[in-house]
């Protein structure tokens, strides 16, 4: 952070991205920094009804003060992409940002895709410019955390017959 660098966490659901960059955020709360978490969806949709109602300055200002802001998520809710607001949305948090915070960002969509998913090619080429420049990507290959505990919830429970009734506790 204080070399204002960002940070790209790539990877299927459940690998461990959002665990990572929140624990990240919660040491940089332990320094006594200012830290902002939003899902990209909630962003989006917060810059969208500033863009309606006249306070989009205003609103940009709450993501672009932060000295780190963890905009979570890039990717698994769909976006109307109408205009291609998202990508010019985005675009204005992160230029706002450039070179002066850190950002982290989250995806479970490899950056290949992101121009589809934003809804604007060459925009979406300025923004992964600007924003990988000065930040380290990983992506995170591996098996789901929350699926690898739940089959081994499920494989310690007791099996029943298939006709047997269940069991009742007290």
């Amino acid at each position: 952070m204080e070399r204002a660098e960002d940070l790209l966490l790539l990877g299927q659901s459940g690998t461990g991205k959002s665990h990572i960059a929140k624990a990240l955020c919660l040491r940089a709360c332990a320094r006594e920094m200012r830290v902002l978490y939003t899902t990209c969806s909630s962003m989006m949709a917060t810059l969208h009804a500033a863009l309606a109602d006249g306070s989009l300055d205003q609103k940009l200002k709450r993501y672009t003060k932060p000295q780190l802001l963890l905009v979570d998520d890039l990717g698994y809710d769909p976006l109307e992409q109408e205009h291609a607001r998202e990508a010019q949305l985005l675009h204005k948090v992160l230029e706002g940002r450039l070179g002066k915070t850190s950002t982290i960002i989250t995806s479970n969509l490899p950056i290949s895709e992101w121009a589809a998913y934003l809804g604007h090619h060459a925009l979406t080429v300025a923004i992964l410019d600007k924003f990988l420049f000065r930040a380290t990507a990983l992506t995170i290959d591996g098996p789901s955390f929350r699926l690898a505990a739940h089959k081994k919830k499920n494989a310690a429970r007791p099996s029943q017959a298939p006709n047997a009734p269940p069991s009742q506790t007290t």
